[in-house]
C-alpha cells in the first residue's frame, strides 16, 4: 500500500500544483497550450527513446515470452 502512494502522490501532488497556478493566474491559457505542446512533441519521445537506451536487458531472455507473443498474432 505504502509503495503504491509513493509512486502514485507525486503525480497528484504536480497536477495539484498546477490546477493551483492556473487558478491563481500564474500560468496564462497559451502558457497551459505551449507547455502542453513542449511536454508531448519532445519530453516524452526524449523520455522514451532515453529509457529505451538506458535498458538493461535480463542475462537469459525467456524464450517462452517470444513464443507466445508471436503466436497471438
Amino acid at each position: 500500500m505504502l509503495s503504491t502512494l509513493s509512486a502514485v502522490l507525486p503525480i497528484f501532488l504536480i497536477a495539484c500544483l498546477g490546477y493551483i497556478a492556473t487558478r491563481a493566474g500564474l500560468i496564462s491559457q497559451y502558457g497551459t497550450q505551449g507547455l502542453a505542446s513542449f511536454v508531448f512533441n519532445l519530453g516524452l519521445p526524449a523520455f522514451l527513446f532515453y529509457s529505451m537506451a538506458t535498458l538493461t536487458l535480463p542475462a537469459q531472455f525467456p524464450a517462452k515470452f517470444l513464443f507466445f507473443y508471436y503466436l497471438s498474432i
